[in-house]
């Protein structure tokens, strides 16, 4: 079979493919030209690292609204069953541990520490990541092990943690204090109904922010 016989035999698909390409390219016209800086600027993993950790340290009057909210959503992967008594956090990025660099770190000193690995673009898992993390947080910043938290943020939940970066002890030892979250069912939601609400107009900068962020995470998760 030639191909001119190949396309007589699908002339009626090709025609169907030809009016659906005439009329996407009307419809997307009627949209509204859109532009989002983040999107521009080519983000990476740290970026949204910076982000979410930018969000967590929001403070209003010595309070955390926006961590505390954070911890509550945390709260529901381990049912409810810990206690966070927030006073003063130490929230930073890119923590450095002499053998690697905790994406995120939220922890008061001898209180409670949460970690969180940051997978958004399926970054391959490291030998022995959290495992060197959580002796890393036990040693160093004198925390039990039973107040360790690990979370590991993916893009959508399709991504696991490998045996090659925490053992089975660990992840044994952990319970439910190792907490898989996403992007696209976790951190959206909690932006759009935890934190937006609650950002006064007064702060026109962190709300544009919070707008942009929901839109580029809309767009790459195609719920525009």
């Amino acid at each position: 079979m030639n191909w001119q016989e190949i396309e007589e035999q699908n002339k009626e698909t090709l025609d169907i493919a030809q009016q659906y390409a005439v009329l996407y390219k009307k419809e997307k016209e009627k949209f509204p030209y859109r532009i989002n800086v983040i999107q521009e600027l080519h983000d990476d993993e740290n970026a949204h690292s910076r982000i979410l950790i930018k969000l967590l340290k929001y403070s209003d009057s010595g309070n955390f609204p926006w961590l505390c909210s954070f911890i509550d959503r945390m709260n529901k992967f381990c049912n409810g069953s810990f206690q966070f008594e927030i006073s003063k956090p130490i929230i930073n990025t890119e923590v450095y541990t002499g053998n690697g660099r905790i994406d995120a770190l939220i922890m008061e000193e001898q209180k409670y520490a949460i970690i969180v690995e940051n997978k958004i673009w399926d970054a391959t898992d490291q030998a022995k990541q959290i495992d060197r993390y959580i002796m890393f947080i036990h040693k160093e910043c004198n925390i039990t092990l039973d107040k360790i938290f690990v979370i590991y943020l993916t893009k959508d939940g399709s991504k696991h943690i490998s045996k090659d970066s925490m053992s089975d002890e660990n992840k044994e030892n952990l319970g439910n204090r190792f907490i898989p979250m996403s992007f696209r069912f976790d951190i959206l939601p909690w932006i759009e109904d935890d934190i937006l609400p609650k950002c006064t107009v007064k702060e026109k900068c962190m709300e544009t922010a919070i707008y942009q962020y929901i839109d580029y995470l809309k767009g790459e998760f195609g719920l525009l």
